[in-house]
């Protein structure tokens, strides 16, 4: 970016520089073409995000903050501050209410109480969550492990996490297990689930592989994200968000599901959400692999039912379904959950 460009936008005030998420606004503003300055006392300086200018100020409780702050915005044209800190942003409200200065971001407690506010509502939102299997502890814990999740990256929303925490409750004695799930998102949700109610076993199959991953039937885009991962790194980290959540060591498994079943001997499984590849063979070898374990009445979950990106996960549930193996289904956002009934 140019400094003519930045002087033209204008400047971004982050204040401190050490918040939760300071790394990512300096970044994304310096895209559009703002200048970006972190203010704070001397000790923040070092916490500053690399390539930002940093303006030693007074404490935010010291008399001179305000006429400290509102001299930067004068000098540098500063056009919006950014703090995720209460006080701070209390301080500085003479400043964005009376000028041209926007105050961007959140302040991170309230977004502590929205965050577990909308956790509840989708809780709320699920009938199964309501029904005489489901108590005032269950609930409790589905909206505490959604807030969890939540925190890491993935694509299963609110809803479908509240349903698979649900069903999860409701499922018959036997192991849990997950085909894919990135990050560890839905995974995540599930472990900490599983580990308060009866100590339900998980497992959780992933071969973080760039050949598994690239979805051929697909479109190129699609296909082409696949290729800018690290697939290494991305089942490290699901690893860590696992263990966060309280899962065993073991209860990752790294390789498809045919490597998982073929491993060792596997428990009955009477949950079952399969999230991996969604070309037509991929979900064929995941069922195929998973169906001789199932337990009748186990439930199961196909990622994506519902997708403008392929039908895969569409074209085997349906067979499933209109041979009776699968009964009772309902499709959650663009999943589908149904219960096992029967082996082919």
């Amino acid at each position: 970016m140019s400094a003519d460009r930045g002087q033209a936008c204008g400047t971004v005030l982050l204040l401190p520089p050490s918040g939760p998420g300071a790394a990512g606004i300096a970044r994304d503003m310096s895209t559009l073409g703002f200048t970006v300055v972190a203010g704070g006392i001397a000790a923040a300086r070092k916490q500053c995000p690399e390539g930002v200018e940093f303006v030693e100020l007074p404490r935010v409780y010291d008399p001179m903050f305000h006429e400290a702050v509102a001299s930067l915005c004068a000098d540098r044209q500063v056009r919006a501050i950014w703090s995720p800190h209460k006080a701070v942003r209390s301080a500085l409200s003479s400043i964005y209410s009376t000028s041209s200065v926007a105050l961007l971001g959140e302040d991170a407690l309230d977004g502590e109480i929205r965050r577990w506010d909308e956790a509840r509502a989708a809780v709320a939102k699920c009938a199964f969550a309501h029904d005489s299997q489901i108590d005032d502890d269950g609930r409790i814990l589905i909206q505490s492990a959604l807030l969890q999740a939540l925190r890491i990256e993935g694509e299963s929303d609110a809803i479908k996490l509240v349903e698979m925490g649900v069903s999860l409750l409701r499922a018959p004695p036997g192991l849990a297990v997950e085909v894919g799930g990135l990050f560890g998102r839905s995974a995540g949700h599930m472990a900490i689930i599983a580990r308060q109610a009866r100590s339900r076993p998980v497992l959780f199959v992933d071969p973080f592989a760039l050949e598994h991953a690239v979805q051929d039937d697909s479109p190129a885009p699609l296909r082409a994200g696949s290729h800018t991962m690290s697939w290494s790194t991305v089942g490290a980290i699901a690893r860590a968000n696992l263990l966060g959540a309280g899962a065993r060591e073991d209860a990752l498994f790294v390789g498809t599901s045919a490597e998982a079943v073929e491993s060792s001997a596997i428990s009955p499984v009477a949950f079952l959400h399969i999230d991996g590849n969604h070309d037509e063979s991929a979900v064929r070898d995941d069922w195929g692999a998973w169906r001789p374990h199932l337990v009748v009445g186990a439930t199961v979950i196909f990622d994506d039912y519902d997708w403008v990106g392929g039908t895969g996960p569409k074209v085997v549930a349906d067979e499933l379904l209109n041979a009776g193996v699968l009964v009772d289904a309902r499709l959650v956002g663009r999943s589908l959950f149904a219960r096992f009934h029967q082996r082919l």
